[in-house]
């Protein structure tokens, strides 16, 4: 699930008035994809479910001026990225190496009409691919394609230009297809051995 910037300004607008209802609908709405970034950050299932219910009441606490903020979705994500850093300097672990082990999990829940026409053999090199990436490209490729966050705001969250962002993208796309590229072809081939030959 993406996090969907004009529902989570509407639920906002009404929580100003002090509507619950809205608040819980908000953080229904969050909750799972600012997880999963969380997760991707610090590895821990508890850690992660901590950071995002603390990032998600403080949404509550502070309202009134979150209201004024003009990209609320990037803000979620960069106090997120924050709190879990935050969390990280406390217990000493290392960014990158927590990262290192981060599972290819990301992925939408929800398959696209392309991924239907996928293979379970293409998917398996899919998420073999992904696991395989760099670690600051596999989380760059997760907030594009799982997150559907933009190459600027993605550089903006992570503290890097927009140029890197894209440069790790096409990396990223490069080894996926790569990874792909012997499955595309048996499918090719098997479609030209199909075909009937001239007479």
């Amino acid at each position: 699930m993406k996090l969907d910037e004009q529902r989570c300004r509407t639920w906002l607008q009404a929580m100003v008035e002090g509507d619950e209802e809205a608040y819980r609908a908000l953080f229904f709405h969050a909750y799972t994809p600012l997880y999963h970034f969380a997760f991707s950050i610090i590895k821990s299932h508890e850690a992660a479910e901590e950071i995002v219910s603390d990032v998600l009441f403080k949404v509550w606490q502070q309202r009134s001026r979150l209201v004024k903020v003009e990209q609320l979705k990037l803000y979620l994500y960069v106090a997120i990225k924050n709190t879990a850093l935050n969390y990280q300097t406390r217990t000493r672990r290392n960014l990158l190496e927590r990262l290192e082990d981060c599972p290819p999990d990301l992925l939408s829940s929800a398959p696209s009409p392309e991924e239907l026409y996928l293979t379970v053999e293409m998917q398996r090199r899919i998420q073999l691919a992904i696991q395989q990436l760099p670690p600051r490209c596999r989380v760059i490729y997760q907030l594009v394609k799982e997150n559907g966050l933009k190459h600027k705001e993605v550089a903006v969250l992570l503290g890097i230009s927009q140029k890197t962002v894209e440069a790790q993208m096409g990396i990223a796309l490069k080894k996926i297809a790569d990874a792909l590229a012997p499955q595309m072809e048996k499918i090719f081939l098997g479609k030209a051995t199909d075909m009937p030959s001239n007479p």
